[in-house]
């Protein structure tokens, strides 16, 4: 299954507008609110799965968000993929190139879709 550039493009416009708004509006947020197109989410995170799999997923992502009080977490998630993409920590699927943590929060979103 290949992952359109229409639904790439909105995860991706969508973190970047969607995270100043849940800073604001929501004080507890998870993972999931982090992503604000889950249908997309979900194909990014299967081709993701596919790809790298699931081994130690949740750690990785826990490791680097889960810092912290949670309000603060689309912050902390900006600055993982700021990061990533300085560091060159980026994984391409279906020919997009995202950051490592914003990859691994669409898997995690797939997993959680597909009841795994």
């Amino acid at each position: 299954m290949t992952t359109g550039r229409r639904a790439c493009l909105r995860v991706l416009a969508g973190l970047a507008i969607a995270l100043p708004r849940i800073v604001a509006a929501r004080p507890a947020v998870g993972f999931a609110t982090l992503v604000p197109d889950s249908e997309s989410a979900v194909v990014i995170g299967r081709a993701y799965l596919a790809a790298y799999g699931s081994s130690d997923l949740w750690r990785q992502v826990s490791a680097v968000l889960d810092a912290g009080p949670e309000q603060a977490m689309p912050q902390r998630f900006h600055n993982c993929v700021v990061r990533d993409f300085a560091q060159g920590d980026v994984v391409t699927l279906d020919g997009w190139v995202l950051s490592r943590v914003e990859a691994q929060i669409c898997a995690l979103v797939a997993l959680a879709a597909d009841g795994g």
